[in-house]
């Protein structure tokens, strides 16, 4: 069970850090787990970030790609790191 305001939209939201709150250079990453987030993922990719579905199996979204489970984004949020820096291929 979710509750929030009828008018709240994680796409607005991500939209006024990013005004508010500039991140010039940064790649933006959002990983998300329900229709609530739809609208952040598009933001996102407007924004040239990678938008990451984590849900067991496949949908319609607006995100780049999807990772199975809470367990998987873990990991490959271990991973991150050593792509950004060169240091795993």
């Amino acid at each position: 069970l979710e509750i929030g305001p009828q008018q709240a939209n994680k796409g607005d939201a991500i939209e006024y850090l990013l005004v508010n709150y500039p991140l010039p250079g940064a790649l933006l990453i959002y990983l998300g787990d329900d229709d609530k987030d739809e609208e952040a993922f598009e933001v996102i990719r407007e924004r040239g970030g990678l938008a990451i579905l984590v849900a067991p199996g496949e949908c319609d979204t607006r995100a780049h790609c999807r990772l199975e489970s809470p367990e998987a984004a873990r990991r490959w949020l271990e991973e991150v790191p050593g792509w950004l820096d060169g240091s795993k291929r």
